[in-house]
C-alpha cells in the first residue's frame, strides 16, 4: 500500500464514471464514423458497463 491514494473511494468512482463516460462516448463516434457493424450491441454494452459503474458508486457513496 506504498502507493495508496488517500482519495475517499466516492470520488474515486466519480472519476472513474467520468473516464468511462468519456471513453465510451469517443469509441462510439469512431463507430459511427467507421460503420462498425456491430456498433449498436457495443453501445449496449457500453451502457451496461455505465449502469454498474453507476450502482457501485451509489453503494460506496452510502
Amino acid at each position: 500500500m506504498l502507493h495508496a491514494n488517500d482519495e475517499p473511494i466516492p470520488a474515486i468512482m466519480e472519476k472513474l464514471s467520468h473516464h468511462v463516460e468519456s471513453h465510451f462516448a469517443l469509441e462510439a463516434r469512431l463507430m459511427k464514423q467507421y460503420a462498425f457493424p456491430a456498433r449498436e450491441c457495443h453501445i449496449e454494452e457500453h451502457e451496461n458497463v455505465l449502469a454498474s459503474v453507476r450502482e457501485v458508486s451509489v453503494l460506496v457513496a452510502a
